[in-house]
């Protein structure tokens, strides 16, 4: 067998001064393939290494783009490289063994990064040496800026060294503290943990749990499919390494073991707690463009952040939108927080939004049409609603006499809405008689 498994990827003949940066990613699963593909594709000279040939020979198969210049078995073909990234999978003993074999063969004075999230770089020191650094991140397969933990042997020089390759590939490194979990990943991590556990514990699907977490909070993809995305072994691993730690870590949801046991490892094996074929599933879960019926009249009740957020989301959705507060100086103030957002939506927006309005459907022309909204304590505009959202304050009783009242002056069809986050929905609305037109809408960040 040859040492090296040589790729024929042709010259960047836009750039005939080739990258002065070798770079050696150790371990090619899910995390240390994404990564080695990242530095390729920001023009970086990639060595991947890995003892499994099934690994190797799946890294042959990426595009010219993505695949690494060299790729063996050798952990000595590091010896050539500038910086060495170990990304073998999490549990500490084989990252200390990794990493005393990879002292072996780097160069003195090469800096040494570890991808360990759950492991203290004081527990990896003796086995990996000098210039040891921890590089914290979750998902690599957009990274565009880590957290960089700095050993208690690591020189400045070498520090420097790993800033300049890391901003040669366009990461932007943000220094910490060397905790495990560091900071951003640890807190992330626990947050989709979470979203696990209400899964195993039934009380939500994932593609509930998911769809929820997108429309009410604004991400681009739910909790569920950011750990499909890690890779489920991988994210599971970390949390079990965290969880042994204590400091506040739950331990990993039982439905990670489950679905690892079943070779449902998210993305990269086609299946987790989502299914994915040959385009990932995400790319269908853009947010959807506004599509407002015409004359569509609705009232959002309250004052209040939650209700201001919410009456800006119906603008922007092209909805003829009324804020109906309890005084008019009430109304003017929500008004011009109102404005303010639009302005900043218009400002900010592009034409890979997700607000990406369609011009003739009136939709974007509600940023700055003042006909299409208004703010009043007017409480006359209930009879002309279609829809009518309460964001009122979270009290049972103020939310029970403002039904009664709904349920009064609306007209027989209008939808009625609470925005109630911790009181029971049909408690709120009953008094309003009409059942049938009753929804329960949860917010997180409306806007």
């Amino acid at each position: 067998m040859a040492e090296y498994a040589h790729t024929d990827t042709p010259a960047d003949t836009t750039d005939p001064t080739p990258h002065p940066f070798t770079v050696a990613v150790v371990g090619l699963g899910g995390t240390g393939l994404a990564l080695a593909r990242r530095l390729t594709r920001a023009g970086l000279d990639v060595i991947g290494v890995d003892d499994d040939p099934a690994v190797l020979a799946g890294a042959l198969r990426l595009g010219p783009r993505d695949r690494p210049r060299t790729l063996t078995r050798l952990p000595a073909a590091v010896a050539a490289a500038d910086l060495v990234i170990e990304a073998v999978p999490e549990p500490a003993n084989l990252k200390r063994a990794v990493l005393g074999a990879l002292r072996e063969h780097r160069r003195p004075g090469t800096p040494v990064l570890t991808t360990a999230l759950a492991t203290p770089l004081g527990e990896l020191q003796d086995a990996a040496g000098a210039d040891l650094f921890a590089l914290r991140f979750l998902r690599a397969d957009a990274l565009d800026a880590v957290e960089l933990a700095r050993g208690p042997r690591a020189s400045d020089a070498a520090a420097a060294r790993v800033g300049e390759i890391l901003a040669a590939a366009g990461i932007k490194a943000h220094q910490v503290g060397d905790r495990a979990g560091s900071l951003a990943p640890g807190l992330l991590l626990g947050l989709l943990n979470e979203a696990a556990w209400m899964v195993h514990d039934g009380y939500a699907s994932a593609e509930d749990v998911d769809t929820a977490v997108r429309l009410g909070c604004g991400w681009s993809e739910g909790p569920l499919a950011s750990l499909d995305a890690i890779g489920l072994d991988t994210a599971r691993d970390i949390l079990a390494g965290l969880g042994d730690l204590g400091w506040g870590h739950r331990a990993p949801a039982p439905v990670l073991d489950e679905l690892v046991a079943q070779g449902a490892l998210g993305v990269k094996s086609g299946r987790g707690f989502h299914s994915y074929g040959v385009r990932a599933a995400s790319a269908d879960r853009r947010a959807v463009s506004p599509t407002a019926p015409p004359g569509c009249n609705v009232v959002v009740i309250g004052s209040g952040t939650m209700a201001t957020g919410i009456a800006e989301a119906c603008v922007r959705g092209g909805f003829r939108t009324t804020l109906l507060a309890r005084s008019q100086e009430k109304a003017a103030a929500a008004a011009e927080r109102i404005e303010f957002g639009l302005q900043r939506t218009a400002a900010g927006s592009d034409s890979d939004s997700d607000f990406d309005f369609d011009s003739d459907s009136g939709a974007n022309n509600s940023l700055d049409a003042p006909d299409r909204w208004t703010a009043t304590s007017d409480r006359s505009v209930l009879a002309a609603a279609d829809i009518v959202m309460e964001a009122v304050v979270e009290d049972l009783e103020v939310k029970r006499q403002l039904f009664a009242e709904l349920g009064r002056v609306c007209a027989p069809n209008t939808l009625l809405a609470t925005s109630t986050s911790s009181l029971p929905v049909g408690a709120c609305t009953e008094t309003a008689g009409r059942p049938a037109q009753i929804l329960g809408l949860h917010f997180f960040n409306p806007a």
